[in-house]
């Protein structure tokens, strides 16, 4: 079946992966209210944010209200060419990291960013069921959220049986409980033996696979010969994201898919030591604070702020910064008072504070923590 006849349709959800550069790209329709959609500079693709700022405006005397309503809270169809992008496992991270207590919770932290496509199978609560469909267009924000507001309610209890299940699964696998457990397994060993073990392979088999990227086959999935499929790679033009599209209207399952993703390529999900939320660090593995907006500052994020914590503690209750400045002293004044130190010994000196510093520095910015920062100074003070 040719990609043509998926763009521009009304239903479905469709994920794929670039994990050289860490991306993730999807494609579902999506609901323009308090949200905002936007190019970003070096990006081809299309980012989406929670819009706290939305607002409608009042209709003009030559037009009627509803049908400026219609034009703000319509639905934006799928599009394959045009996809959403974000940081690779954001769909994961940002789902066990949802507030799932109330509807509006929901909808700023996941429900916005995705739409509510993944819950379009949701038999929901409510006797006029016709009347209470996701819809192209809406009349006023009270109307979308009434009938989003059903789909959310008839799921909410499984969804947080499904979050629970997940943050279960990524605990036991990248050991966030601390409790050892099966810890010389590896990544994929546990997540396998969690999988089987609490009936999550099920998800797994409510996925289609589209074996060709639309960017290749120019929107088709027809097979071509392989002299054919080199000159198409060799253009400059041609970006391959990676592989194979995942399709599904289950969230269960696209859950699966990005979280198979991440473990069979290695990509570490900690809990940040300042919110408590889950994130994967973006350049090391030792990144203590997460890079998503700060619960009560949404123009920090929390590595922002973590590290101007760590930093503004006093001397004294750091203990590798403690060790540093004794260390520092006393290497100095021997240096100082002994006219017959070598260059050697100078140069010692000089590359020990260099480095010294440099750990000070990584434990600033919230790439290592203070125990981290403490074994180091310790291990190196009688350099």
């Amino acid at each position: 079946m040719p990609l043509k006849a998926l763009t521009g349709n009304a239903s479905g959800f469709f994920i794929w992966f670039d994990i050289a550069n860490k991306k993730e790209y999807y494609a579902t329709p999506i609901n323009h209210y308090r949200n905002k959609i936007v190019h970003i500079k070096n990006s081809k693709y299309r980012h989406i944010f929670y819009d706290p700022h939305f607002s409608i405006p009042k209709a003009s005397p030559k037009r009627n209200q509803t049908a400026v309503n219609k034009h703000f809270i319509k639905t934006k169809l799928l599009d394959m060419e045009d996809p959403f992008e974000e940081q690779l496992g954001r769909l994961v991270i940002n789902f066990i990291n949802c507030r799932l207590d109330t509807y509006e919770n929901a909808y700023r932290d996941f429900f916005c960013l995705y739409g509510f496509e993944l819950l379009s199978n949701t038999k929901i609560k409510t006797k006029d069921q016709k009347n209470n469909q996701l819809k192209i267009d809406y009349e006023s924000p009270d109307d979308f959220k009434r009938i989003t507001r059903h789909y959310f309610d008839s799921a909410q209890r499984n969804l947080i049986k499904l979050q629970n299940q997940f943050k279960d699964c990524i605990n036991y696998v990248y050991n966030l409980n601390n409790n050892g457990k099966d810890e010389n397994y590896n990544h994929i060993t546990k997540f396998q033996a969690f999988a089987i073990k609490n009936d999550m392979i099920k998800y797994s088999e409510k996925v289609d696979m589209l074996y060709a990227t639309s960017p290749i086959f120019n929107n088709s999935l027809q097979h071509v010969k392989l002299s054919e499929l080199n000159k198409l790679l060799n253009k400059d033009e041609i970006n391959i994201q990676t592989g194979n599209k995942y399709s599904s209207l289950e969230l269960s399952s696209i859950l699966f898919v990005v979280l198979n993703e991440l473990i069979n390529n290695n990509i570490t999900i900690k809990i940040c030591k300042n919110c408590g939320r889950y994130f994967i660090p973006l350049n090391r593995h030792a990144e203590v604070y997460c890079d998503l907006p700060h619960i009560n500052n949404t123009k920090k994020t929390c590595r922002e702020l973590g590290a101007r914590t760590s930093y503004t503690k006093t001397i004294n209750e750091v203990e590798g910064l403690l060790i540093y400045r004794r260390t520092y002293q006393k290497r100095l004044m021997e240096l100082s008072r002994n006219v017959n130190a070598t260059d050697e010994e100078k140069e010692k000196f000089n590359t020990w504070k260099k480095s010294a510093q440099s750990k000070i520095k990584e434990f600033k910015s919230g790439k290592i923590d203070e125990k981290e920062l403490n074994d180091w100074m310790i291990k190196n003070r009688d350099f």
